[in-house]
């Protein structure tokens, strides 16, 4: 993947792709590639852009949800799916990630975290805001912990739940943002994950941190 990260938005709603086109164009590192309102559109312009990440509304599906993407992962087996819900249970959020979309956001987050969200998803790991993280946490029976995390990781895992961007997490502990990096690498090892997501998840689950809504 080339430096410039191509996005392409599918959601019936025009009004949304406004929002969402300035948001991807104020980000240096992302190219706004088009909008598309149905299906059959969104097929279309993937196989013919391959954009790096689309961002798909489940409005925009007629039929199987499920079935759609399945074809999609098909056709356009380079591109990552982050999925834009207006609410989401554990249950939908296991099912379409069980399917093959790389994240799940929700319209009421705040805009500045959609970037976020689609570098991370397009750098191969699984994004799921805060909301859809706490409820998968709530689903699962707490394990006991089986290793201690010092202050400065616990300090992580709280800005990983918070949302938090590297830089932020940087700002708020003074130090540099190459350091945020080996931090969270450090990190993702003690705990066995690949991702931001999979480290709060895990620590939830192990009973290290249980985050607090915000």
């Amino acid at each position: 993947m080339d430096q410039t990260i191509r996005v392409l938005l599918a959601d019936r709603h025009q009004l949304l792709h406004v929002g969402v086109e300035l948001i991807i164009k104020n980000a240096q590192d992302m190219a706004y590639v088009g909008g598309v309102t149905t299906s059959d559109d969104v097929l279309h312009r993937c196989c013919r852009h391959q954009p790096h990440v689309l961002l798909i509304a489940l409005n925009v599906v007629a039929g199987s949800v499920i079935e759609f993407i399945v074809a999609l992962r098909q056709a356009c087996a380079d591109t990552k799916l982050l999925a834009l819900l207006v609410e989401g249970d554990e249950a939908c959020v296991r099912t379409l990630l069980a399917s093959g979309v790389n994240g799940c956001v929700l319209k009421s987050t705040h805009p500045g975290h959609l970037p976020d969200a689609i570098r991370c998803v397009a750098q191969g790991e699984i994004w799921l805001g805060y909301p859809l993280l706490e409820r998968l946490l709530i689903a699962q029976k707490p394990l006991a912990t089986t290793e201690l995390l010092n202050h400065r990781e616990r300090q992580i895992l709280e800005m990983l739940a918070a949302e938090k961007t590297d830089r932020e997490m940087a700002q708020m502990l003074h130090v540099g943002e190459r350091t945020i990096r080996r931090l969270l690498q450090n990190l993702y090892l003690k705990l066995g994950v690949q991702s931001r997501v999979g480290a709060a998840y895990e620590a939830g689950r192990r009973s290290t941190f249980v985050p607090n809504a915000p």
